[in-house]
């Protein structure tokens, strides 16, 4: 009878047992690696990276306060690499520029019927007088023709982006002047030519196809170098090339002398001018050039009084050219 007595005893304790078991169980069930479910970490959302920071915010911070934030931060983060950013940027700000350039002459004044106009124009600059060149056109309202040469120097890098600026036109004067290097043969001057478009793209954002040959197209000095004909095949081929050279028909005489007389350089201009339509005046923008610069205003004034407006230099617009 004791045996008997036993059985539903350990009946007991098996059940027991059991159920304690099946609660464990039961616990276990939300607990894996000590994290209860709560702990659990949410799915990583598919989609694309914003799709992730939204869900992360909305879990951990509610509102969605800081996504710009964070997006900015991403976004600086993870900026594609592109090797070709730089270079289209600078295109753009070149061919920008260049469609200032080309729109500029359209801006001077339409001429009346029968009408004068008189282009200035500043050879072999930029130099100490440049500025003041600048200052008078300014403020007489009156846009020029400046030939330039090459010069890396931080004044000259400045004026030729304010010579653009103020909506003059700019034109290439070769990069040496150097009548023995440019002149010694057609490839010797388109490399000097290039030279100076090569600076002055870097620098305004274009490459003139205005030229003025150092001494003009019939100059006594070139065959010296090139041979005779030399000028007749340079102005061939720059012309091939898409360039238009630009004499003058009207001199300030400011170079026949190291300093010319200012009441010389005016009485050759207003004289030089007479019976012409349209006239092209050769100046000199030159360190030692000092009366040119104190001449420029009588010239512009006497230059109206004789019914001529002022305009720039371009592929379109009166030349003169010496016989070759």
């Amino acid at each position: 009878m004791n045996r008997h007595s036993k059985i539903p005893c350990r009946l007991w304790i098996c059940m027991g047992f059991l159920f304690i078991l099946m609660l464990l169980l039961a616990g276990c069930g939300g607990r894996r690696n000590g994290l209860t479910t709560s702990d659990a970490p949410s799915p990583v959302p598919s989609g694309t990276i914003w799709d992730r920071i939204e869900a992360a915010e909305q879990e951990a911070a509610g509102p969605k306060m800081i996504l710009g934030p964070i997006k900015q931060r991403v976004n600086d983060q993870y900026k594609v690499y592109d090797p070709f950013r730089s270079l289209r940027e600078k295109n753009d700000e070149r061919n920008i520029a260049a469609q200032k350039a080309e729109k500029a002459p359209k801006s001077q004044p339409q001429r009346e019927e029968g009408g004068k106009m008189a282009y200035l124009t500043f050879d072999d600059g930029p130099s100490i007088h440049t500025r003041k060149i600048l200052d008078i056109l300014r403020q007489n309202g009156v846009k020029a023709t400046f030939f330039v040469i090459g010069s890396r120097s931080e004044e000259s890098i400045r004026s030729y982006r304010a010579i653009v600026a103020d909506g003059h036109a700019l034109g290439n004067h070769t990069y040496t002047h150097d009548y023995r290097t440019v002149y010694s043969s057609v490839e010797a001057y388109k490399k000097d030519t290039e030279r100076l478009n090569d600076l002055l793209e870097e620098t305004v954002g274009f490459r003139p196809k205005l030229i003025r040959f150092p001494g003009g197209s019939n100059n006594r000095l070139s065959h010296k170098s090139g041979g005779g004909g030399i000028m007749k095949r340079i102005a061939a081929e720059m012309t091939r090339n898409g360039y238009r050279y630009v004499d003058w028909n009207v001199s300030s005489t400011d170079a026949a002398l190291p300093v010319q007389k200012r009441a010389e350089i005016v009485k050759a201009v207003l004289q030089g001018s007479g019976g012409k339509r349209e006239i092209i005046v050769l100046m000199h923008d030159i360190a030692k050039k000092t009366t040119t610069v104190e001449a420029l205003s009588e010239i512009i004034a006497g230059l109206r009084a004789q019914g001529y407006q002022f305009g720039v230099l371009d592929r379109t617009s009166f030349t003169f050219h010496f016989q070759l």
